[in-house]
């Protein structure tokens, strides 16, 4: 089970660091005491207008280096999804990049499905 949180910090203590990823899925539990630490996050979700070297660059590697099993960048511009997996000494090893005629999954649950395309025309009205 999971609990989805909104805009709120996650905790990545070796690295000294404590981001707002837009979107987090995290283990069911509650974190009044501490922010959701790598070992309780399954995905994270960041949306992209103005901020993709940022997210492309610092973030996708901070990410890596904590070891996040999944990470999306959702490009509000090219209206695009990028999954990037694996992650690897910093890196990610798998990435797969989903436009609007595709359907995006999550590894942590692959039945859910999100189709790009309606996402982005969500977004439109």
């Amino acid at each position: 089970a999971f609990r989805i949180r909104i805009e709120k910090p996650i905790e990545i203590p070796g690295l000294d660091s404590c981001p707002e990823p837009d979107v987090a899925w995290v283990d069911r539990r509650r974190y009044s005491s501490r922010h959701p630490g790598p070992c309780d996050i399954y995905l994270l979700i960041e949306v992209s207008v103005n901020s993709q070297p940022f997210d492309r660059g610092e973030k996708l590697r901070l990410y890596a280096e904590a070891m996040v099993p999944e990470y999306w960048i959702v490009d509000a511009i090219a209206r695009t999804v990028e999954k990037f997996t694996e992650p690897s000494q910093g890196i990610y090893l798998e990435s797969e990049l989903f436009s609007m005629n595709d359907v995006v999954s999550p590894q942590c649950l692959p039945s859910a499905s999100l189709s790009v395309g309606r996402l982005f025309s969500a977004a439109a009205d």
